[in-house]
């Protein structure tokens, strides 16, 4: 087994999470996002997160997310995500702009589910079961459809959006 990767798609979400709390509202998107650094672990490894939220503007924070190394007495912080949260006054309606058929319209490629995991292994990437989410999966010039599958017991309100399921409708971009 390689190394384990905390999913960036984990960073998001507490990014996420702590812009909710900073703005004391559940509306709030995460613009700008750069990841620098993959957070890596080593078997039974602890590590010491620290999400820094620095105010901008009354409806602006910048976000970054950092790690310590666990070397006795060293205090060395990487930076592995950046961002910039804002408050929306209103919601987002992505019905409005999003059409599943017209984009479906636009992938016609399709691939096996089975061929896709392979060419993630190829490149390092190794999924469990567990992570091993994506039902379908079309894909055109610069965009990808999928569709998607939590496992049992891990729909969870306390989520905007659980990490897995991001990460798992994410995931085949990297084929565009």
């Amino acid at each position: 087994m390689g190394t384990v990767v905390l999913p960036t798609t984990a960073e998001l979400e507490a990014a996420t999470v702590v812009g909710r709390m900073h703005f004391g509202t559940s509306r709030v998107s995460f613009d700008d996002a750069m990841h620098h650094q993959a957070m890596s672990f080593t078997n039974g490894e602890d590590r010491i997160v620290r999400v820094l939220v620095t105010p901008l503007k009354s409806d602006r924070a910048q976000v970054s997310d950092w790690k310590v190394q666990p070397l006795e007495d060293s205090e060395v912080w990487h930076t592995h995500m950046t961002g910039t949260l804002r408050k929306s006054e209103r919601a987002v309606l992505v019905g409005d702009s999003f059409s599943t058929k017209q984009v479906r319209a636009r992938c016609q490629q399709t691939l096996p589910v089975a061929d896709f995991y392979d060419r993630l292994d190829k490149f390092g990437l190794e999924y469990g079961p567990s992570f091993r989410g994506v039902r379908e999966l079309y894909f055109g010039q610069h965009e990808a459809l999928t569709r998607v599958r939590l496992p049992d017991g891990l729909a969870n309100t306390q989520y905007a959006m659980h990490p897995r399921f991001w990460m798992r409708a994410c995931m085949p971009i990297l084929l565009c």
